[in-house]
């Protein structure tokens, strides 16, 4: 186990409630503005990491990591932020960790966690799907991570390479966590690729599951109108979400599937995982991080949550919050899985 105290910090720290404080007793609760170069460099002194669930822009985040690093101080990001590699050189003592939430995170994690339990691996099927609200930085990267440029949407990998998706595939599917068919869009994002390369996909499709009437509305209005209005596409998936989760029961969940062959023999091995929503599986994917780090599994420098260099650890470090999270691996094909599953893992 790994006993640390928590320095926790917000710009109006004043108004976090009694209640939410007695789930972290110990905790030391600090005024901070990551705006404010001096309130960061008087927050970090005593601190091992930091982590920053703020959402800011990558540039101030950028800035944060800097000053982290300058006062031997490691940081972890939940976001995406590439930028993060300008930092150079970093400090040898120093370990700077982004893309370390579920998606992207525990998205890089889990395929190569189900890999390893073949000799040989052929294919894979990827889905993420969730009930859940939005904060307004965790929309944006959702939105991103299905229509944004540098992403290839609607395309799958074959033989090395990207190739379209069929638009003849059919575009519902069946879950555990849900007793309702959802709308998997597919998408192919860097995480996708470097996926694809390590484990030497021979094929590979990646998908996020919809769910909720009002979302996937936004969703489909979002494809042609985010990049001429950001701002009131996000906002607008935002109060869709929080509308379909009004009167359901929320929660996030990966299905993976994997073709490969175990000694000689040809085989499909299917990893299911829930938790109780989105948000806690990201704060679930945080935390294993940061007990990641201080155990040393990241090497010094700037990576991602995924290139964590002992994957069987990191899958133990989650397996201590297993009250939260189920996980299982079974054999055979999802659809044939979930012909027998309705609305919870057995």
């Amino acid at each position: 186990s790994v006993d640390e105290r928590l320095r926790i910090g917000g710009r109006h720290i004043e108004r976090v409630s009694g209640e939410i404080k007695k789930d972290f007793p110990g905790a030391e609760w600090v005024q901070v503005d990551v705006h404010d170069v001096d309130s960061i460099k008087a927050f970090i002194p005593g601190c091992r990491i930091i982590l920053n669930c703020t959402g800011q822009p990558e540039n101030i985040s950028l800035k944060l990591a800097k000053i982290a690093m300058n006062q031997g101080c490691s940081y972890i990001d939940l976001a995406l932020n590439e930028k993060l590699h300008a930092i150079a050189p970093v400090r040898q003592d120093v370990k700077i960790v982004y893309a370390a939430g579920s998606i992207p995170g525990l998205s890089g994690i889990l395929p190569r966690y189900l890999a390893k339990k073949f000799d040989i691996v052929e294919g894979m099927a990827f889905y993420y799907t969730a009930l859940g609200e939005f904060s307004f930085p965790a929309a944006k990267e959702y939105v991103e991570g299905l229509f944004v440029d540098s992403n290839k949407s609607m395309m799958v990998w074959k033989d090395g390479k990207t190739e379209p998706y069929e638009m003849t595939k059919d575009s519902y599917k069946t879950f555990p966590f849900s007793k309702r068919q959802l709308k998997i869009f597919p998408y192919f994002d860097k995480e996708s690729a470097l996926i694809a390369k390590a484990l030497n996909l021979r094929y590979g499709e990646w998908y996020m599951g919809i769910e909720g009437e009002h979302t996937l509305k936004a969703l489909e209005k979002a494809r042609f109108n985010y990049r001429r209005n950001k701002y009131e596409t996000i906002r607008d998936l935002c109060i869709a979400a929080q509308i379909d989760c009004q009167t359901r029961t929320l929660y996030a969940g990966f299905v993976i599937q994997i073709d490969g062959c175990i000694e000689g023999k040809k085989c499909t091995k299917t990893l299911i995982l829930k938790c109780k929503s989105p948000s806690q599986l990201t704060g679930l994917a945080a935390a294993a991080t940061v007990i990641a780090a201080l155990k040393g599994l990241f090497r010094t420098g700037v990576c991602t949550l995924a290139e964590c260099t002992d994957i069987e650890e990191l899958m133990q470090i989650m397996k201590g919050f297993e009250q939260e999270w189920e996980m299982e691996i079974r054999e055979g094909e999802m659809d044939k899985l979930f012909e027998e599953v309705t609305g919870e893992i057995e």
